[in-house]
């Protein structure tokens, strides 16, 4: 979904791909986040074509109903994340007060 704000792309993905292999939408863009900063992250999901996810960005991926884990795995290693730092797939919601 190149284009596609990065705030904006949770909204349009349909129920079945939110919670698609037990990691949310959510649990995804704050995982991408931590390991990558915000922008990078950012920059990384629109631009970097990971051939694990079928030759497409992690944006493209996601809007084809890829798991939000499977595409945190192929980024983390298209991008030689250690494996001991690849835990961010399924960080819990964060609680709120």
């Amino acid at each position: 979904m190149q284009g596609v704000p990065f705030s904006d792309l949770g909204r349009m993905c349909t129920a079945s791909t939110a919670y698609a292999g037990a990691v949310r939408f959510s649990e995804f863009r704050r995982a991408v986040a931590a390991e990558f900063g915000e922008q990078y992250g950012r920059a990384l999901l629109r631009d970097l074509v990971i051939d694990k996810i079928g030759g497409r960005t992690a944006d493209q991926a996601l809007a084809a109903g890829v798991p939000e884990r499977d595409v945190w795995l192929a980024l983390c290693e298209a991008m030689e994340v250690p494996v001991e730092r690849r835990h961010g797939a399924g960080l819990p919601e964060p609680h709120r007060r």
